[in-house]
């Protein structure tokens, strides 16, 4: 009987660590990029966009395994005079999120907004990341969204992949599909692929990324090269490891809906004042 007692006893303090150990931390970010899109169209020609943009993000525990949430990207598109738009253009990206955290796994909901002056998109799906052993994380998420005002429908699927060289370098990659549909136009598809490295400085919170995304717009022949660099300053987690299993890990709105070529489409077309669909 006494061990049996000991053997429950046993499995309820390990449990209970588990549980400890999985529940959310109180933590976020703040971060600071620089995103050069290269945008050409077949037949028409290329030009780059300078992008300054601020993110920050906050995550913290609701109830029990149960936590939250949220971050926003606000994005400067500085057009000038290429193909793809005259002028300048501030895209805003914010994003809640609603998920169940253990030891293995996050699964969850999210709901976000893409906009600019003339067109918003607003979108919702689920979420997850899947915690293969303490060095490798798989994450994806599926969603639609739709533009307001127009018949445009945007269905999306993203799967990514992140390796832990060590606690705070890690490398990553991630492949997006988008298909964008409007009634009377038909429909036309957007991959976007990505890699991206960020390595956490040991004396300060501070970390330092790296990324490139090739985004395809299908009818369109539109293709973009975009290269980003990030300084992000992050509290409440003490490594890059800790704060993508236990603090604000999950990826905004645009990141399921066409990633850096997305908002770019978007804040083009609201340069132009027109109209924002499949051809």
């Amino acid at each position: 009987m006494k061990s049996v007692l000991f053997a429950a006893a046993a499995v309820l303090a390990v449990a209970t660590a588990a549980h400890a150990e999985t529940t959310t931390t109180t933590s976020g970010y703040v971060q600071g990029s620089y995103t050069r899109p290269d945008v050409g169209v077949d037949g028409v020609g290329s030009g780059a966009i300078d992008v300054w943009s601020l993110k920050g993000a906050v995550a913290a525990p609701l109830s029990g395994n149960i936590g939250g949430q949220f971050d926003a990207d606000i994005g400067d598109y500085r057009f000038g005079n290429s193909n793809y738009g005259t002028g300048d253009k501030a895209v805003f990206t914010p994003t809640g999120h609603i998920f169940y955290r253990n030891n293995q796994f996050t699964g969850g909901a999210f709901l976000g907004v893409e906009t600019a002056s003339h067109i918003t998109a607003v979108g919702g799906g689920v979420e997850g990341q899947y915690f293969v052993n303490p060095n490798w994380t798989l994450d994806g998420s599926l969603g639609y969204a739709g533009v307001t005002n127009q018949d445009v429908h945007i269905f999306g699927v993203r799967g990514g992949a992140k390796y832990f060289v060590t606690d705070n370098f890690a490398l990553g990659g991630s492949v997006n599909y988008a298909r964008l549909s409007e009634s009377g136009f038909g429909h036309t598809n957007l991959w976007n692929l990505g890699v991206k490295g960020e390595y956490r400085l040991k004396s300060l919170p501070v970390s330092l990324s790296l990324a490139y995304e090739r985004g395809e717009l299908g009818d369109f022949n539109a293709h973009s090269d975009t290269l980003k660099v990030g300084v992000k300053w992050a509290f409440g987690a003490g490594s890059l490891r800790d704060e993508n299993h236990h603090g604000a890990s999950l990826g905004g709105v645009e990141e399921t809906f066409g990633g850096e070529i997305g908002r770019t489409l978007i804040g083009g077309a609201s340069v132009l004042g027109g109209g924002f669909g499949a051809p």
